[in-house]
């Protein structure tokens, strides 16, 4: 696993940037919806 994880592809890369995003963008929409702006 851990050879996988330093020989990775950009496609690899990508998906994984992808996916942080997303898990960044789901913890800031759940702190919105616990503690509105407003």
């Amino acid at each position: 696993m851990t050879t996988i994880s330093v020989v990775t592809p950009t496609f690899r890369r990508e998906d994984l940037l992808r996916r942080c995003v997303e898990n960044v963008l789901a913890q800031r929409v759940e702190a919105e919806i616990q503690h509105p702006s407003r």
